[in-house]
């Protein structure tokens, strides 16, 4: 629940006062501690995804939501919110990227969430919105490799231009993409790649899907950790019923 920060000797950074996150139970539908769950270091500042509805400070509590972002070298909170995500939403945060936009050139904080489940991102400057794509479970890696965003996750149906409210994975809306725990997605509007047949490499099986996508830029690879049981072949099918076929037999439980 706290973001702390030592020396290389393993005391704590003099003048670094822990930040502390928070959640309200009653905008939960299951035992959710706060906790942060991912972070990057972008210059002096540090970007966080965590489960938090609130921070507190010299006993001063602030809103929060997803995504905080803290002075390195203080521990101070910094004044950035990410747009479109309500103080009373279930939203919370999993994993983060910054990233320069290729569009704009700016900086940007790309967001895989749980709660209110989708991947998103921010202006990393103001927090505001660029887009939302709405998943039907939590996004739990994001990645970038030759400026496209691949995100990981214990999803099932990824938001199409036509639905962006996909539903639960045992009941979704079909509009969306059936695209299992890992999907490749434009940067600049969310839209998944290519749009009329998404990318899917055929990971299946398992509850907790893709947990970690490592780019291997030289080899023009992605590597991927998580939890599920085999990789390859196509899906096939309509509605809810999908069979993956032509599957290599192969078995990664790591996580």
């Amino acid at each position: 629940s706290r973001l702390l920060s030592f020396e290389r000797s393993g005391f704590p950074s003099p003048g670094y006062d822990a930040p502390e996150v928070d959640t309200d139970p009653s905008l939960r539908g299951h035992n959710t501690p706060p906790q942060v769950r991912d972070m990057e270091l972008v210059g002096d500042t540090i970007v966080a995804a965590c489960q938090c509805d609130s921070t507190i400070e010299g006993g001063s509590r602030s809103p929060s939501k997803a995504a905080i972002q803290v002075y390195a070298d203080s521990g101070s909170v910094q004044s950035w919110t990410p747009g479109n995500l309500p103080n009373d939403s279930s939203a919370f945060g999993i994993s983060v990227l910054v990233q320069d936009d290729p569009g704009s050139g700016k900086p940007t904080v790309y967001l895989g969430s749980g709660g209110s489940d989708f991947t998103a991102a921010y202006d990393f400057v103001t927090g505001q919105q660029i887009f939302k794509t709405d998943t039907s479970g939590s996004t739990q890696a994001v990645a970038w490799m030759d400026g496209m965003l691949f995100v990981g996750g214990h999803f099932q149906w990824v938001a199409s231009q036509q639905a962006q409210q996909c539903g639960a994975n045992s009941h979704p809306n079909t509009d969306c993409h059936h695209a299992p725990r890992l999907v490749v997605i434009d940067p600049n509007s969310g839209r998944v790649v290519p749009e009329s047949e998404p990318w899917n490499p055929g990971i299946c099986c398992k509850y907790n899907g893709v947990w970690a996508i490592t780019p291997d830029l030289a080899r023009g690879r992605l590597h991927i950790g998580g939890e599920f049981t085999k990789a390859g072949g196509t899906w096939t099918g309509s509605g809810t019923n999908w069979n993956l076929v032509g599957v290599r037999t192969q078995s990664y439980y790591a996580r």
